[in-house]
């Protein structure tokens, strides 16, 4: 059976307001876009509950989705700004053949990183055996929108840490490490 893919971006904590996070969140979708992942639903209680939400790629659309996507205080419901903003969307295709995006930005409280992730299907034209060609020609128009302190494509299974870090040994289709300073 194949594996699923994985498209990773990751960095320590950032302080980023909303607005930056959503335009970044709206220029990767774009990139994506682009390059034939045009479909995005906003996950709900069933397949059918979701494929009624669609996701909408305007700036308003990014900045309400990710707004209501902040961590809230289970006693007083107050935001927790230091945990920054999240979202996630699906491709509302059948569950084999289905792409997922989410992304955590913004946060700057030291345990809890930023990420951008494209799950990739095991199968179907978005699995990475079949869309190898666009996923890494998007790679690194991802890290220049997000520029991320790492970013992987790679087999989910592969998927390997070593101190918070990519291990260095881990196999992947491409990879990105930022320079130390």
């Amino acid at each position: 059976m194949a594996d699923t893919g994985l498209l990773g971006l990751y960095w320590d904590p950032r302080r980023q307001s909303l607005e930056d996070c959503a335009n970044a969140c709206l220029r990767a979708l774009l990139v994506l876009a682009d390059n034939g992942f045009t479909t995005y639903y906003l996950k709900g209680k069933s397949r059918k509950d979701a494929l009624r939400r669609p996701l909408n790629l305007s700036p308003e659309s990014i900045k309400s989705v990710l707004a209501s996507g902040v961590n809230r205080r289970d006693d007083t419901r107050a935001p927790i700004p230091e945990l920054g903003f999240h979202f996630s969307a699906w491709s509302g295709h059948p569950n084999r053949e289905a792409y997922s995006v989410s992304a955590l930005c913004g946060s700057w409280s030291e345990p809890v990183s930023n990420n951008f992730l494209v799950n990739l299907p095991a199968v179907g034209p978005y699995s990475i055996a079949s869309a190898r060609t666009s996923l890494k020609k998007v790679f690194p128009e991802l890290v220049a929108v997000w520029a991320p302190d790492s970013a992987v494509l790679c087999d989910s299974k592969d998927l390997t840490w070593e101190n918070r870090r990519l291990a260095p040994t881990m196999r992947s289709y491409e990879r990105f490490e930022r320079a130390s300073a």
